[in-house]
């Protein structure tokens, strides 16, 4: 068996990559159109969630065009898939990094680095592309998409145990508060002898 596909095992794997990527350009241009069409939405946290869908719209995109098997439609294709599947995992990291600022450091400047953002992403997706010419791209891809699945996982991590003792305090709040009530309600029942004292 040998390492070369047949013309209909290439048939078949376009049919299903243009299949997927369909289906991811549809919901991610659904996502982009929400956040166009309703002003409301508008708010930072859903800005990152737009670039996000819109990079991985442009990938959907690039990837759906089919098999340019040679030519300059071949490495553009390539370039702008590569170019823009990282764009699209490094900015998870960035609403990754939101979360953690707002959540765990509890600052609110995060809108202030939109331009450090930008920046983070589309030039670490340029430089990334660019060397994929010159290295392999099992480095070029792959190095950025295990980083931000690490970076990603460390973050939420702490975002959800940030979250799990803000919740552990409020509840302990409320069962006080509960309890407090409970002993004012039982102090004016004795008082006023509708509750036997004896109990």
């Amino acid at each position: 068996m040998g390492g070369t596909l047949t013309a209909h095992d290439r048939h078949v794997l376009m049919a299903v990559n243009a299949g997927a990527s369909s289906l991811s350009f549809v919901g991610s241009g659904f996502i982009v159109l929400c956040y166009v069409l309703f002003k409301e939405l508008r708010k930072f946290s859903f800005k990152l969630v737009f670039y996000l869908a819109l990079s991985d719209m442009l990938c959907s995109f690039s990837s759906m065009v089919g098999d340019p098997s040679k030519g300059f439609f071949c490495f553009a294709q390539g370039y702008s898939t590569h170019f823009f599947c990282v764009a699209s995992f490094l900015w998870t990291t960035t609403i990754a990094f939101t979360l953690h600022r707002t959540v765990v450091r509890h600052k609110t400047d995060v809108e202030d680095l939109e331009a450090m953002f930008h920046l983070y992403v589309w030039g670490t997706s340029l430089v990334m592309t660019v060397i994929r010419s010159f290295a392999i791209h099992l480095i070029t891809f792959y190095m950025p998409l295990w980083g931000a699945i690490l970076y990603n996982g460390f973050t939420y991590f702490q975002v959800i145990r940030m979250l799990n003792n803000a919740t552990r305090m409020a509840v302990g709040m409320s069962d006080r508060a509960y309890q407090s009530d409970a002993r004012a309600d039982m102090k004016v029942c004795c008082s006023v002898d509708l509750f036997p004292t004896w109990i």
